[in-house]
């Protein structure tokens, strides 16, 4: 069994893969494989493709995106024999970059690297309810379970993190994991494919990107503000070592 996380080629659909073979418990124990997936939004109009996210079995979804989002671009999941698709009806619509960009003047890099720092010092409390939903599905055993948001790389990004984190996932590998969205074609994304209102487009290449300073914004929140996953869990989660131990039990080998 090949180690890593597994891209899943099906067409359209950016940067989804299986987090299946990621070490876990310092690197004694690894991620099964086929029980969690982590995504962008699938493409909603082509029917080859959702036979083929069909195909992998899906028990369970959680859609990280606020209302506004999930209006404009409806998620397919309840064409795909998906049991339970879940979201939070009042999610913040923090991460959601394509209003971002609409309501924003950046004039440089740096200013839109600076939004995105911010988004990333925020996320553990915009979306503690969302993230709660994937922990708790996962302790339920409601696999296999995919997570996403809209270009699958800051919200699912975080809660990837917390997760991996949890499971006892160095680091360094939590890293290489959310990096690897940058190997996936952006421009799929439909708010990417939009003409930037800027003249200069590489303005907003911070905002499409995966830059290890967002993820390690978030850690630094998670360290400072909770002592770590243990206390984020159980004071901000509700999740307690109970159901923690749940997940592991099910989601490690």
């Amino acid at each position: 069994m090949g180690a890593g996380p597994q891209p899943v080629d099906l067409g359209q659909a950016a940067n989804l893969r299986d987090l299946g073979g990621l070490p876990a418990e310092g690197g004694a124990r690894r991620l099964r494989r086929g029980m969690v997936y982590r995504a962008a939004i699938p493409a909603v109009d082509d029917p080859a493709h959702h036979r083929s996210l069909a195909d992998l079995g899906l028990t369970t979804v959680v859609d990280l995106r606020g209302a506004q989002e999930r209006e404009l671009v409806p998620a397919p999941w309840l064409d795909l024999r998906c049991r339970d698709y879940r979201f939070q009806a009042t999610a913040a619509e923090a991460g959601d970059l394509a209003s971002a960009r609409a309501r924003f003047s950046f004039d440089s890099p740096a200013n839109v690297r600076a939004y995105m720092v911010s988004l990333y010092q925020g996320f553990l409390e915009t979306h503690a309810a969302s993230f709660a939903t994937i922990f708790r599905s996962l302790a339920e055993q409601e696999t296999p379970l995919l997570y996403h948001c809209t270009a699958g790389k800051d919200r699912t990004g975080v809660a990837t993190a917390l997760l991996l984190e949890a499971l006892g996932t160095p680091r360094a590998a939590i890293l290489d994991d959310y990096l690897l969205t940058n190997a996936f074609d952006k421009t799929r994304i439909r708010w990417a494919r939009k003409p930037s209102p800027k003249a200069d487009p590489t303005v907003w290449d911070p905002m499409l990107a995966a830059e290890p300073a967002y993820l390690e914004t978030a850690f630094a929140v998670l360290d400072d503000r909770y002592g770590g996953i243990g206390g984020y869990l159980a004071r901000r989660l509700d999740i307690g070592d109970a159901a923690l131990a749940r997940v592991r039990a099910h989601l490690l080998e």
